[in-house]
């Protein structure tokens, strides 16, 4: 309910401050009253979304719960009209906006059509995260996860992988950063993994993640659903050969085998040998982190910036970057994501006088004459025209 009601006081509350543009950009689930105003004073519309499409994050969630016995939370009717909002916005936006080529494929999946869904990668504070210049050496090694610790982090694949690694005979400190997710606590109590997380701390600010790193000898990040995890990017400017998934977005970041491992989500045993490996062979490991280190000077903010400039100066010169909409493969999936549900809603909104100004008297387009007729083409009485 808090999401609900704080994303849309601010959406509605902030349509007062649109005003002309040539574009405009909003953050899923908070921007639907607000493109709707800006598109209508002739602005393109991007909808950033930083993580997969909202319903397959909520099938990857909840198909892990099941595969270990946990019933998936019912979502509340607040989570239902989240939801429904963001799939209004990802359909009335000119573009969506995307981190990695995992959350992008998401939205093809879906009938999106390619050209409408972008992707620019995120970027990390390197003056923040830096590999030490003397680690310390320690007799034994630490395998560092940070990050919420629940099902849709993987986080039982990675247990696994250190129960089987131990019962071969490899010694390693596993350290946990992040708060337990309720769910996956009640699970993990009694699981077979309840004694494999070595070291948990339940919260570290940002600025003094960078410690925990260099103190570290391996990351791992499992993941079954990320948009593009940046813990991978801070990990890697930190010194850490990273060992993640592929639903993690870390195929951004890293060249497997190179600078770091990815392996199939949802894989203990594959998640289990890839750190095995680097267990196995330190001097593979820091060679691997340092080649982390070198390639994270790529993935500077002012990289970012530059990318993200370069890709809104296109969207303002449609000859440079166009898209002929998918509109058949689109509106089927609109209509299978929006109304085959047991409770649909429809996002309503009333034209404010200024609105309604900017349709039918526009200086520039001024076709409308006394008597006109209007055909309005969508669902309800037309009653927002009709004064």
């Amino acid at each position: 309910l808090s999401y609900f009601v704080k994303d849309n006081f601010y959406d509605l509350s902030a349509t007062r401050y649109i005003t002309g543009s040539d574009l405009f950009v909003g953050w899923a689930s908070q921007s639907l009253f607000q493109m709707r105003e800006a598109k209508a004073r002739g602005a393109r519309a991007i909808i950033e979304r930083g993580s997969t499409h909202i319903t397959e994050q909520y099938r990857l969630i909840d198909e892990e719960r099941k595969k270990f016995g946990v019933t998936p939370a019912q979502r509340s009717k607040w989570d239902r009209l989240l939801e429904e909002k963001q799939l209004k916005e990802y359909h009335e936006a000119d573009y969506i906006m995307t981190p990695s080529e995992f959350a992008r494929q998401s939205f093809l999946a879906r009938g999106f059509d390619p050209a409408k869904v972008l992707k620019v990668r995120y970027g990390v504070d390197l003056d923040l995260f830096s590999p030490l210049t003397e680690k310390p050496v320690s007799s034994i090694p630490t395998i560092l996860y940070v990050g919420a610790i629940g099902f849709q982090k993987g986080i039982p694949y990675l247990l696994e992988a250190a129960r089987n690694l131990r019962a071969n005979g490899k010694k390693f400190n596993l350290k946990l950063i992040g708060r337990f997710e309720k769910d996956f606590e009640a699970w993990w109590k009694s699981s077979p993994f309840r004694s494999e997380i070595n070291e948990h701390i339940a919260f570290v600010p940002n600025h003094e993640l960078v410690n925990h790193f260099n103190r570290a000898d391996i990351f791992a990040l499992p993941s079954m659903q990320e948009g593009l995890a940046l813990v991978v990017a801070e990990a890697m400017a930190s010194g850490l050969p990273v060992v993640a998934t592929e639903n993690t977005g870390a195929r951004e970041f890293i060249e497997s085998g190179e600078n770091g491992i990815i392996v199939p989500a949802g894989n203990a045993d594959a998640l289990g040998l890839a750190i095995g490996d680097l267990l196995d062979n330190p001097e593979k490991a820091k060679k691997m982190g340092e080649e982390a280190a070198s390639k994270s000077q790529s993935f500077g903010w002012d990289v970012y910036g530059d990318a993200i400039e370069n890709t809104y100066n296109a969207i303002l010169h449609p000859s440079h970057l166009s898209h002929k909409s998918q509109e058949g493969t689109e509106i089927s999936s609109f209509y299978d994501e929006y109304w085959n549900r047991d409770q649909g809603w429809t996002p309503s909104h009333s034209f404010t006088e200024e609105q309604i100004s900017i349709h039918f008297k526009n200086d520039k387009s001024n076709v409308f004459q006394p008597n006109d007729s209007v055909l309005d083409v969508g669902c309800g009485d037309a009653s927002n025209y009709q004064s």
